[in-house]
């Protein structure tokens, strides 16, 4: 940009020289590998793959993974470009880290590196300070979101402009957008009743229209769109103006209740009303987010999840089966020195009194274990406190209101004070993780399973982590019920976790389960 001074980027090679490119493309490099000294801001690896009657195959070259691995710790972050991705993961770059790359080489990614949790759907990732893109074009997106991080949205999209391209899309969004997700169809009329439907979101596009539009009765024409397509019409409709949503949600600065009035037209629903959303600005508080939106981003998932190309459908169904009757995120655990882990209300009020839990030592005594296990792998450690005010129970300037001293912080760990729930509600704690570097996945332990933990876990997913919830480490109480029989402890704490494993998150059983 004009008036902003920076270093021009540098080309490295094993020996200098020039570097052909598969197209036959020649590239002049600046440095060789062994002229490079000192910190680097970025350090960015392409890749090439090598053409097999099966498909592309990542080439992998030993010497260049070994500079990698040498000279990553001098950089301030790294990416990847398309399958360069192989590379990163081979200097061990990405162990216990979630990965993309081009979804043509994602099995092979997977295969080759277990320790790697590869997600070949969105079109980049960060994890941590190492980036990762899925194909050449997908990388211009990275490189827009590189801009954003070190300069600012407004710049990133002053550049977007000057590069004349058509959207900024963000990490999250698939490799696939809905009309491309299926292969081209055998019959030209249904191609082009795809582009009619992208073009005309808002208009009636129900089953009876658009059969109607290719003078086809409405069972015949749902017959051959499914067969065309692999999807129902009105799903195929649904996923459509869902992706248009989600884009203005992720890349616009539009209120949630606009977008969710945009998304109520393109359904043909009423818009939802303003006036809880006046009432709440009244009285001072942030506007309720509407069913629309509520529903949206597991809507938008759902989606995204239906109208995968049929090879990455046999990739995650290989990599990651879904738990029996549930949406969540797999059985998969995290690597423990790639997470941070989050202890939450670990304080002594639980222990004895009216808020005594039922297996509050024992579950103390597994937090014990966790935090132990975390320290020694070199995790970063975040403490929340309940905080109820003087004279309350969760009073944290009494001895009632303090951290349990099994678990006790350690000089430099961070103490998050909260007064709701949800961990993150009111408090400093994601610019806490942000100045952690923490990467996608948080460990979380603590009490009380069915409040805190479950409000935490669902607050980790909604801004974009990974949670893992530890169920050993949890406790809670008996509760009645609205019929005024008694819910036991048990109970109460497996209905907890079994809705936090259905979509939010993922349950360790034990501390032993995850470190090991």
């Amino acid at each position: 940009m004009a008036g902003r001074r920076s270093r021009p980027p540098r080309r490295h090679r094993p020996d200098g020289g020039v570097v052909a490119t598969s197209a036959g493309v020649r590239l002049v490099t600046d440095l060789a590998f062994a002229d490079v000294d000192g910190s680097l801001d970025m350090l960015l690896v392409p890749g090439a793959v090598d053409l097999h009657p099966g498909g592309p195959v990542a080439r992998i070259d030993q010497e260049v993974v070994a500079w990698v691995k040498a000279t990553a710790p001098q950089a301030r972050r790294v990416a990847s470009v398309c399958v360069g991705a192989h590379v990163v993961a081979a200097a061990g770059l990405l162990d216990g880290k979630t990965a993309t790359t081009h979804w043509s080489t994602a099995a092979q990614l997977a295969a080759d590196h277990p320790a790697v949790r590869v997600d070949p759907d969105p079109i980049f990732v960060r994890s941590g300070n190492v980036w990762t893109g899925a194909g050449i074009s997908a990388c211009m997106d990275l490189a827009l979101a590189l801009v954003a991080e070190d300069l600012g949205e407004e710049v990133a999209l002053d550049v977007a402009r000057q590069l004349v391209m058509y959207l900024k899309r963000q990490g999250g969004q698939s490799q696939f957008s809905v009309p491309l997700s299926s292969p081209p169809a055998t019959r030209r009329d249904i191609d082009e009743l795809r582009m009619f439907i992208a073009d005309h979101l808002d208009g009636d596009l129900s089953t009876a229209a658009l059969a109607a539009r290719m003078c086809l009765s409405e069972r015949h024409f749902a017959r051959v769109f499914q067969q065309e397509t692999g999807h129902p019409p009105a799903a195929y409709v649904e996923a459509a103006r869902v992706e248009a949503a989600r884009r203005l949600l992720e890349g616009t600065d539009e209120p949630l209740d606009r977008i969710a009035g945009v998304r109520a037209r393109l359904r043909g629903d009423p818009a939802p009303g303003d006036a809880q959303a006046g009432r709440h600005h009244a009285r001072g508080l942030p506007p309720p987010v509407p069913h629309h939106c509520l529903t949206l981003s597991f809507r938008a998932w759902q989606s995204r999840r239906a109208c995968r190309s049929p090879a990455q459908k046999e990739f995650r169904h290989a990599r990651f089966p879904d738990p029996a009757g549930g949406f969540g995120l797999g059985a998969e655990l995290p690597r423990l020195a790639d997470a941070t882990i989050v202890l939450i209300d670990f304080q002594n009020t639980y222990r004895s009194g009216v808020l005594a839990l039922e297996g509050a030592e024992p579950a103390l005594s597994a937090g014990a274990r966790l935090l132990a296990a975390a320290r020694a792998a070199g995790a970063p450690v975040v403490h929340v406190v309940n905080d109820g005010g003087p004279g309350s129970p969760y009073d944290i300037r009494a001895d009632i209101g303090a951290i349990s001293p099994e678990v006790s912080p350690a000089e430099g760990e961070p103490v998050v004070v909260k007064r709701f729930p949800d961990a993150f509600h009111e408090t400093g704690l994601e610019k806490v993780l942000r100045e952690l570097g923490s990467g996608t996945d948080l460990v979380l332990a603590g009490f009380m399973t069915h409040m805190c933990v479950t409000s935490t876990a669902r607050g980790v997913f909604n801004r974009g982590y990974r949670p893992t919830v530890v169920a050993e480490p949890t406790a809670t109480r008996n509760l009645p019920a609205p019929d005024g029989t008694a819910v036991a402890a048990a109970t109460l704490r497996t209905a907890a976790l079994t809705t936090i494993g259905d979509l939010f998150g993922t349950i360790a059983p034990t501390v032993e389960d995850l470190i090991s």
